[in-house]
């Protein structure tokens, strides 16, 4: 019988829905979720009746329990973010976990739980604007309030004062009542009504305001022997799938070796975009949660984990994604390039991470990859994001001995080349032009479905050479910041 998995959407969109269900068929376990129609969009929370009844109804069934915090508490991402929420409401809420948990002991429940970025939410340019200066607020006063200098409360303080009360208030009164639901999360673990729990920050700088919040977290888990079942690192979209794979590691008890494959290894100790820590230690962690370790012997390796990233990715911002990227050439992308086609070439399982910018990879760089022969591909939005859902594909790939999903396999492929690299890199800038051109509203345009028809043009045009397969897109959220692919005849 095949495991039987249930889980909650942390929202709908294609990352932490279509995703996992597709991860689920080809990882050959049985997945069980809340209506699409119900879950949490931009403008919409998923009721915590819906969650309560869905799962009374149907727990008694599961061997697994995937579940985001946020989806249980504020009823999606998004509605995390204002923390509109009461202690009560965080009692009763996660009070259904304990339920589920004295009724069935032997179910195991995986939960991730996001540490609240350093900004807010953004629906149209004011609020971009009001994203940018809280991030900055957060930034300088986590600085102060660490290392007490008078430059960062000189500027905190400036900031603060262009910034409305209303919008600050809010803001912090979020980070204070995030926090709380993050304690009792870890309370939940302590009490091992959690197996296991991840603690995704969301996007960050170092030194920011949720650096104190880490010190607290990572004190509770260090006093309570916790070390084992819960981590702190980087993420947050990419959570419910990487789950997925912890499930069947945990169900499976399969260790892996990967091959590590790199322009330059040094280049993995820098700061990304959008986090707080080298990249190297969200790799580690992440793979220590799989299960997961580096190997040199590549013929003991279970796959090789290819990673583009170059010195420019450090000082990358969301803005400079209008254009399409450039290649960088120099020496060691040179020998990379070389290295990762022959390895395709000698048919090594290869799975390649494009951490060359945040919201993209490189179509320049892509092009000079046999990508075709990739077992996975993936470069989305922040670079632990793109990590955690491709090394949950790559576990996937691997537990399966007789590779009984080789289609499966090539169509989540072309689905994050599609979306990743063509979409991200090339199309996006293609269509906030567009958007710019028309006065359109390139936070939400719900009004404008010639926006659609646009994308399914240049995205075919872009896609047809390379991938013989039918499908059509569409924006879920009505954003450009994600698309929905969906293929036909399969």
């Amino acid at each position: 019988m095949n495991t039987q998995i249930g889980f909650i959407p942390l929202d709908s969109r294609p990352c932490n829905y279509d995703w996992v269900f597709a991860l689920g068929k080809m990882a050959h376990v049985d997945l069980y979720s809340i209506e699409k129609s119900k879950l949490a969009s931009l403008h919409k929370k998923l009721d915590f009746a819906e969650i309560e009844a869905f799962v009374m109804e149907k727990f008694q069934n599961w061997d697994y329990l995937l579940i985001p915090i946020d989806a249980l508490i504020s009823g999606g991402l998004i509605q995390s973010r204002s923390a509109n929420f009461t202690d009560e409401e965080i009692r009763e809420r996660l009070g259904l976990l304990r339920k589920i948990k004295s009724l069935k002991p032997e179910l195991k429940i995986l939960a991730f739980d996001t540490v609240l970025r350093t900004s807010i939410s953004t629906f149209d340019e004011k609020t971009r604007n009001y994203w940018k200066l809280i991030n900055e607020f957060s930034k300088y006063k986590g600085r102060f309030l660490l290392f007490h200098e008078q430059a960062d409360e000189i500027q905190f303080k400036k900031i603060e004062a262009g910034l409305p009360p209303l919008v600050l208030k809010t803001y912090l009164l979020a980070r204070e009542n995030k926090h709380k639901a993050n304690l009792a999360s870890l309370s939940l673990l302590k009490d091992k009504v959690l197996d296991f729990l991840l603690l995704l920050q969301e996007d960050s700088m170092p030194y920011g305001l949720q650096t104190l919040e880490h010190r607290i977290l990572e004190d509770y888990i260090r006093i309570n022997h916790l070390e084992d079942r819960a981590w702190l690192y980087n993420g947050t979209d990419e959570g419910t799938c990487l789950l997925l794979a912890k499930a069947l590691q945990s169900a499976q008890k399969k260790k892996m070796l990967y091959y590590l494959l790199v322009p330059d290894r040094s280049l993995l100790d820098q700061v990304l975009p959008f986090e707080d820590r080298n990249f190297s230690e969200n790799l580690a962690k992440m793979s220590r949660v799989l299960q997961m370790s580096e190997t040199n012997d590549l013929q003991a390796a279970d796959f090789v984990l290819g990673i583009y990233v170059n010195e420019d990715a450090q000082k990358m911002e969301i803005a400079d994604r209008e254009q399409t990227m450039v290649f960088t050439k120099n020496a060691y992308s040179h020998h990379f390039i070389k290295d990762i086609n022959r390895l395709l070439k000698e048919g090594y399982p290869t799975f390649l991470l494009d951490i060359s910018a945040p919201n993209g990879g490189c179509y320049d760089f892509l092009k000079k990859i046999g990508f075709l022969s990739l077992k996975g591909f993936s470069g989305w939005n922040t670079a632990s994001n793109s990590t955690g859902s491709l090394l949950a594909q790559a576990y996937v790939y691997c537990a399966d001995q007789n590779k009984t999903e080789s289609a499966r396999h090539f169509r989540f492929l072309a689905e994050r080349v599609i979306d990743d690299c063509f979409y991200q890199d090339v199309v996006r800038g293609r269509i906030h032009e567009y958007l710019r051109m028309h006065s359109i509203n390139t936070f939400y345009f719900p009004d404008h479905p010639e926006v659609e028809i646009l994308l399914n043009k240049w995205l075919h045009e872009l896609s047809d050479p390379y991938f013989s397969l039918a499908y059509k897109v569409s924006f879920p959220w009505k954003r450009s910041f994600e698309i929905k692919i969906e293929f036909l005849n399969h």
